[in-house]
């Protein structure tokens, strides 16, 4: 199932968007599992992540990741 960022122009993301970026991550999916779902890089899934909800995000590391 992929799915579609609701990102066209100027870097803007939907705050809902970023809600599930949020909520997949925390579930232990990965970036780059993140990106396909969304049809965009994993160091793209990584800065809005970053830029939107620093202070939200709970970064696991990618050996755990894998290992889900």
């Amino acid at each position: 199932m992929k799915k579609t960022l609701e990102q066209v122009s100027m870097n803007r993301v939907s705050p809902s968007t970023v809600k599930l970026l949020i909520h997949e991550r925390n579930k232990g999916k990965s970036l780059r599992r993140l990106g396909q779902m969304f049809g965009v890089s994993h160091e793209y899934v990584r800065q809005i992540l970053t830029k939107h909800s620093p202070s939200l995000v709970t970064f696991l590391a990618e050996s755990k990741v894998a290992g889900l």
